[in-house]
């Protein structure tokens, strides 16, 4: 049998190697192919994006080659979330093999844009929003080395973010869709959560996760199960989290 592709773009001066972490869990059902941003693990090299659109196309040009016949989803996590539903869009202008499912993780839906400016902030003030969100081992954050390397790809991708501007789409999308949050991630509101739901004609559910911010690499077992219940078309309910 024909394995479903998964295609999952990272967080915000996130990796594909993240992902790592989700297989040892993953059904063997579907086949997990994380993405490489530029400018980072496998692409270290390579100039960042100088526009969020550039990251869209680009992601769309690295997964054209996946999508062409088969099942495959889109999932995507905080800055990846937002990818993943522009990444599906790129798709149906292309007039390409539509996604099974799109999954949206960790990120407030797009009409929201961002009203932060992290990417304008001193060093030492952006090192402390990083602390404040979790999933960064304070020992990375000590040491002036590693910073020196993660700073510029971090504030280059906020950057991104908060420059993104939100266009109405004339058609909706026309997959089912798993909204994930972390059960402890206070940056995002329920009810900005909801709005993810108006950018869909089809089923959509909201699904709350053990964990801050960073619940897909502190739970992976968790996430994996609702993804493996989800693309095997099971109930969402008989998995460890709750639905709303």
């Amino acid at each position: 049998m024909q394995r479903v592709k998964l295609l999952c773009v990272p967080y915000a001066g996130g990796s594909a190697s993240l992902f790592n972490k989700w297989r040892p869990f993953i059904d063997p059902s579907i086949e997990l192919i994380p993405i490489e941003l530029a400018g980072r693990g496998r692409r270290f090299k390579e100039p960042f994006y100088e526009t969020f659109n550039e990251a869209v196309q680009d992601v769309y040009q690295q997964i054209k080659g996946y999508i062409e016949d088969g099942c495959y989803a889109l999932f995507g996590h905080s800055m990846g979330s937002w990818l993943a539903y522009e990444v599906y869009y790129a798709i149906r202008r292309a007039g390409g093999n539509q996604p099974l499912h799109l999954f949206v993780s960790g990120r407030q839906a797009p009409q929201l844009e961002s009203d932060t400016n992290y990417s304008g902030m001193a060093d030492s003030d952006f090192i402390n929003v990083l602390r404040a969100f979790g999933g960064t081992p304070d020992e990375i954050l000590d040491n002036p080395y590693i910073l020196d390397v993660i700073l510029p790809i971090l504030k280059n991708d906020f950057q991104m973010i908060e420059n993104y501007k939100f266009v109405e789409k004339d058609e909706s999308i026309a997959c089912d869709m798993t909204i994930l949050t972390g059960r402890s991630d206070n940056n995002i509101r329920f009810e900005d959560l909801l709005l993810w739901k108006k950018l869909s004609d089809c089923s959509s559910h909201i699904y709350e996760m053990n964990g801050g911010h960073f619940f897909i690499t502190e739970y992976p077992e968790d996430v994996t199960k609702v993804i493996n219940q989800v693309l095997s078309a099971k109930s969402l309910n008989s998995s460890g989290g709750r639905t709303v």
